[in-house]
């Protein structure tokens, strides 16, 4: 009975960091908005292998699509809209959480533990955020699948097991169709944990080691195969994004020194939870016990090898750590299992207090970050300033969308940037029968409505026209375009 008090309170607990008011905030741009863009063309079109923007090829975005099929079946059921985007992200990190949890029961023998390991992964502010487990970007859902075969080979490695050789290269297949090449890079840590174990001969003398290889390898070749022929052009395009370009020199302007990665752990994420990871990583290694010996040393050979591989990126997007942070979780959990077992054996309490403390001290340690993560997930409105004034049209488009308020046909959105998180909106209402566009604002011609929602915009505008104020709703104008 308590066993399943414990479970319906971590449930409870892993909930709200990760679902709640996920459909809150209006479509990201970049990376998720580029993938609702090609969910909804995707449906639209029938084409399920070639991704495309604005109905075009995309050779700009060319991470293999596994994400966006997860989507056009999420939109399908719950429809074209942010939940229906978000969901497939939000499911893998349950996923994940339930993973991390499992795994360290199979090892540390201890629901506590196990449930501070999951518990963890919640309260770290590097994972639970935008651009990672609360939106519809593609880290946290490639995370899901590199804890998968990373846990699928250790436990492989531990028992001999060959089902868990052969889920980790089905897991590892998946890694790749979801972001190319990256997918691969929990592979050198458990490359060098092969090493360190010596168990590498007997690897290669293994048939069903090769079978698996061709498993990992074949579905992304031939999807990449198929691509290539119906799209010219897409494999130089992966090779220059992927490959080449990102590593190789600074893309976009995500540039940082080496130890950039470091400086975002320690400033993200709340004090408590990087102290017992430091504890976790110091008693797992020094642990009498074999087996959770050896799961702490593979997880910080995986840690260190990923680290070092995004650190010596010339390009670093802030998201890039986000999958170290499932690792960064096994280490915290495992610290306040081992910290609270050396307190509670140096006290004199009898065995029902001390079972007591064993469950309500990580509750009290973890809190405080979950505190942190709570108020920053059910916040209404941005969290960011510098972002009301840049979402202030999708906040619009979408009520409008929600209402079936058709007042904005006729109308063009002037807007010179990125349009990949306004076309979702577009999208929607021109299904509903809305007559809405979008145009660069050296197109604007004499009589156009227009409407306008960025104070640069603004100022351009109205030093080459003569602007007739329509209506303004949420810091948004229309007008209509005189000599």
């Amino acid at each position: 009975m308590v066993r399943y008090l414990k479970l319906v309170l971590f449930t409870f607990a892993v909930y709200f960091p990760i679902f709640l008011k996920l459909d809150y905030l209006p479509i990201r741009d970049w990376d998720e908005a580029r993938t609702a863009v090609q969910v909804y063309e995707m449906i639209k079109s029938g084409n399920y292998l070639v991704t495309t923007f604005e109905f075009k090829p995309d050779l700009w975005y060319t991470k293999p699509p596994l994400l966006v099929w997860f989507q056009v079946l999420t939109v399908k059921l719950f429809g074209y809209n942010e939940l229906g985007i978000r969901l497939p992200v939000a499911l893998s990190v349950l996923l994940t959480v339930l993973t991390l949890t499992y795994s360290t029961y199979k090892y540390l023998k201890s629901d506590i533990g196990s449930f501070a390991v999951g518990l963890s992964l919640v309260c770290f502010g590097g994972f639970i955020s935008i651009h990672g487990a609360r939106t519809a970007d593609v880290d946290a859902f490639l995370t899901m699948w590199f804890v998968l075969y990373s846990f699928s080979f250790f436990h492989y490695l531990v028992a001999d097991s060959r089902s868990h050789l052969y889920l980790f290269s089905f897991f590892a297949s998946m890694a790749l169709l979801t972001k190319g090449v990256a997918g691969l890079f929990f592979m050198p840590g458990i490359f060098l944990y092969v090493l360190h174990r010596r168990k590498l001969i007997g690897l290669l003398r293994n048939k069903h080691f090769y079978f698996s290889l061709i498993i990992v390898i074949l579905p992304l070749a031939s999807y990449y195969v198929a691509r290539d022929f119906y799209n010219p052009g897409y494999l130089k395009a992966v090779w220059q994004n992927e490959w080449i370009g990102r590593y190789g020199e600074t893309i976009e302007g995500h540039k940082g020194g080496f130890f950039y990665y470091v400086n975002r752990i320690l400033d993200v994420n709340h004090p408590i939870l990087l102290l017992f990871s430091l504890l976790g990583i110091i008693f797992g290694l020094r642990s009498i016990d074999d087996k959770v010996r050896e799961l702490v040393k593979f997880t910080f050979i995986l840690f260190l090898s990923f680290l070092a591989l995004i650190s010596f990126s010339n390009t670093k997007p802030y998201w890039y750590d986000v999958p170290l942070y499932s690792l960064l979780a096994l280490f915290c959990g495992i610290g306040i299992y081992y910290s609270i077992k050396f307190f509670l054996s140096v006290l004199p309490f009898n065995k029902v207090l001390n079972h007591a403390l064993l469950f309500l001290i990580p509750l009290i340690f973890l809190s405080f970050p979950y505190h942190d993560i709570y108020r920053n997930v059910s916040k209404r409105g941005e969290i960011h300033e510098w972002d009301i004034e840049y979402y202030s049209l999708s906040y619009l488009l979408r009520d409008k969308i929600r209402s079936n308020d058709t007042n904005l046909s006729g109308f063009s959105i002037v807007y010179d940037g990125y349009v990949g998180h306004l076309l979702p909106y577009v999208y929607r209402l021109n299904d509903k029968g809305v007559e809405i566009g979008i145009k660069r604002s050296d197109t604007i011609s004499l009589g156009d409505k227009i409407i306008v929602h960025t104070s640069q915009m603004q100022q351009l505008l109205n030093q080459k026209f003569n602007l007739v104020l329509i209506a303004s709703e949420n810091k948004v104008n229309m007008y209509q375009v005189f000599p």
